[in-house]
């Protein structure tokens, strides 16, 4: 199913998903074993965008590095809904683990997405479950 920006960000925002759960990444303990450079950790406010270096980070380790950059956004309630954008070595695309569980007017549940390596973290047009 392809998803428009309009769609994601009411999804990340507080909307619904019946995706299954991804596996937890670093923040709960459990990480799927891969070693990844970081591109950063954001939390966003209201009207805030991710930092053009932290964008520019993992799109240069698309198909290159394993990467992660971390972002988290806050609903219009204060829950936060955070998104892992992972990269690796042999992949020319981001997959993005979206963490609704704790929004509490959202579906508080995991998403999974599969996103083009030129991504716009803050609408991720372009990307499907």
């Amino acid at each position: 199913m392809k998803l428009t920006g309009g769609v994601v960000a009411l999804l990340l925002l507080g909307g619904c998903s019946s995706a299954a759960p991804a596996p937890s990444p670093a923040p709960t303990g459990q990480t799927d074993g891969v070693e990844r450079q970081t591109c950063g950790t954001v939390t966003l406010e209201h009207g805030q965008t991710v930092p053009d270096d932290a964008i520019a980070c993992l799109r240069a380790a698309v198909g290159t590095t394993a990467a992660e950059l971390v972002v988290t956004r806050l609903t219009t309630e204060g829950d936060p809904v955070t998104s892992y954008f992972r990269t690796s070595a042999d992949r020319e695309r981001i997959t993005v683990y979206v963490d609704a569980t704790q929004d509490s007017f959202g579906s508080r549940k995991w998403m999974t997405l599969q996103c083009p390596a030129d991504v716009d973290p803050m609408t991720m047009t372009g990307c499907t479950e």
